[in-house]
């Protein structure tokens, strides 16, 4: 998915208010999520999301945190171990 890798990296994510991407991202911990029928709510979050600072460091450190805790090979290689492993 190209949100992990985007995390993994650091960066913060765009997701939308209507799809299953806020529960990889959990917005607003590695990034935001917007309705995209919203015109100026989309326009305000592309902004700010392209602004380095302070509240774009947090994002980028708290999204490579995510990326790390959750998502690594390791941790979907245990989460299916675990899967298999019910069904005996």
């Amino acid at each position: 998915m190209v949100y992990l890798e985007a995390m993994k990296e650091g960066r913060p994510c765009l997701v939308s208010t209507f799809d299953a991407a806020r529960e990889v991202v959990n917005p607003p911990e590695a990034g935001l999520a917007v309705d995209t029928t919203q015109l100026e709510a989309l326009v305000d979050a592309v902004q700010r999301l392209l602004k380095t600072g302070g509240e774009w460091e947090t994002w980028s450190s708290q999204a490579r945190h995510r990326y790390e805790s959750r998502f690594t090979a390791g941790h979907f290689q245990n989460r299916l171990i675990a899967a298999l492993s019910s069904l005996r």
